[in-house]
């Protein structure tokens, strides 16, 4: 006798179908169908492809917010401490401790929102200094008077009730009040939920595009636009890092050698100089810091032996000496470099990129020959933006002596002019091949590991107009017709950055 038996459903089949059912009618009341299409799209190619948009905004803090919106109803607006850690992590579920006390570690502040079970409602974080956006794996920098609010989340259940505006509104006027004058974050193309509640209170200044395969390298599309934050790399392509990480060896190793000269060729890349040289270079910092021996605070980054620090410490009040070289800060004579109050200077040995000093420490400081010898451009202006970080408002900052994009042509004609015959037919190959052509060329005749280090080139207007945006006051200065390097007249310019009051 045959038994018909009843067909058994897969319960975890059925299960996912209304799981997937649950997300794209959440996606298309959230977003309509367009949202769905893409989040379908994205579905079908996301373990082979991360690919998506980043929509920046950005509020002026100069404005005040007024009473446009009240607090959320049953909700207490507050900001958190590291006691509040449990607590956070409690509204918070993918933000485990660890990663809490990490951001209170760099300096990170964190606001919640409690409802009257004394539970976080909502929570939000800020950085006051450079921070990382994953998706683009980029670094944002900030500024003075800039911050970056991220990471929002509103427990589900008390969703729709306007704690998220309510927790925005007070950071507005907590950053507003502690002197900050603008504020970004960021939401991905794929939250339109996001996007309208950043949309009430801020305007969108850009949209960059990414798109990463996976365990690959992320290509950026859009990220050069006028009003957004400044965004740098934080990786490299392969032959982009070999060359990063040969130019650090090249850089060290020149700097190494300079142990070995006597002081007079320091600073010089080993050509002995004389006093004169010294002065001229003091004096001109001097002169466009405009340092007042009575009150200024100056410090020097990349002083190596302090052959023109010796010289700029007695026009100051108190003076302050880095190198990421200790040897070099060995040979600075302590004793012999005071400040116009008797005191003696002090020196450190630190990366220019993350100096060991507090925010807001100087009056002036300058940066004499260094930025051009870094491993990258993206190098160079995180160190312009660490020094910046280091003075006080109202305070100004002298990039000198640095190879100018302006000046390329002049720069071909000083090699060309002191180059023996041999190094002619080179200067002609190198400038009639493409860049990549160029550097292919170099590693494979090995030419790059013989060479000594090539100097960056900055294109200085345009640096200029990128800091002016992040209000920045910037002005390119020549060295004086009678300064005694011809080289330095011709092919380098300096970078005088006002910091905002």
């Amino acid at each position: 006798m045959l038994v018909h038996q009843r067909p058994r459903f897969n319960e975890a089949a059925v299960h996912r179908q209304a799981t997937l059912t649950a997300r794209a009618a959440r996606a298309l009341h959230e977003g309509g169908a367009r949202h769905l299409f893409y989040q379908a799209i994205k579905k079908m190619h996301v373990r082979f492809l991360d690919a998506g948009t980043v929509n920046f905004f950005s509020r002026d803090l100069t404005v005040d917010i007024g009473d446009k919106l009240r607090s959320a109803p049953s909700c207490e607006v507050r900001f958190a401490t590291r006691a509040d850690t449990a607590l956070i992590a409690e509204g918070r579920p993918s933000l485990d401790v660890t990663k809490i006390a990490e951001r209170f570690d760099r300096g990170d502040h964190c606001f919640v929102a409690m409802d009257g079970a004394r539970r976080v409602a909502h929570c939000r974080w800020v950085a006051t200094a450079t921070t990382e956006i994953p998706e683009l794996d980029m670094d944002l920098v900030l500024w003075p008077g800039e911050a970056y609010f991220y990471d929002g989340y509103t427990r589900p259940d008390a969703r729709g009730r306007g704690v998220d505006a309510a927790v925005r509104t007070h950071i507005f006027r907590w950053l507003r009040s502690a002197g900050y004058k603008r504020v970004y974050s960021y939401v991905r193309g794929d939250n339109p939920v996001g996007l309208r509640a950043a949309a009430r209170l801020q305007h969108c200044v850009g949209k960059v595009a990414y798109c990463k395969p996976r365990g690959g390298r992320t290509f950026i599309f859009g990220g050069q636009q006028p009003e957004l934050p400044l965004l740098l790399s934080r990786s490299f392509s392969p032959s982009e890092q070999m060359e990063r990480v040969l130019r650090a060896k090249k850089s060290r190793a020149w700097f190494q050698d300079w142990l070995n000269r006597p002081l007079p060729q320091r600073s010089t890349g080993f050509n002995e100089m004389p006093s004169e040289y010294f002065r001229a270079t003091a004096d001109f910092i001097s002169t466009t810091l405009d340092l007042d021996p009575a009150n200024d605070v100056v410090l020097d980054v990349g002083c190596d032996s302090a052959m023109v620090s010796r010289l700029v410490a007695p026009r100051s009040a108190a003076f302050f000496g880095t190198d990421f070289m200790p040897g070099l800060l060995t040979d600075a004579p302590r004793e012999a470099v005071q400040t116009a109050t008797g005191q003696r200077a002090a020196f450190a040995a630190a990366d220019g990129r993350r100096l060991p000093y507090r925010s807001g420490a100087f009056t002036k400081a300058y940066c004499c020959a260094v930025i051009h010898v870094l491993a990258s451009r993206e190098d160079g202006i995180r160190m312009i933006n660490e020094i910046v970080r280091v003075c006080r408002p109202g305070a100004q900052v002298l990039i000198s002596s640095v190879p100018d994009t302006a000046k390329h042509f002049a720069a071909f004609e000083e090699l060309w002019r002191a180059a023996s015959a041999v190094e002619k037919m080179r200067l002609l190959v190198a400038h009639a091949l493409p860049p990549r052509a160029r550097k292919a060329l170099r590693r494979f005749t090995g030419i790059d590991r013989r060479d000594p280090i090539v100097l960056l080139e900055y294109d200085l207007r345009r640096l200029k107009i990128v800091l002016s945006a992040h209000a920045l006051d910037c002005r390119i200065v020549d060295f004086p017709d009678n300064y005694p390097s011809r080289d330095f007249r011709r092919t380098r310019s300096s970078l005088l950055i006002g910091v905002p009051a």
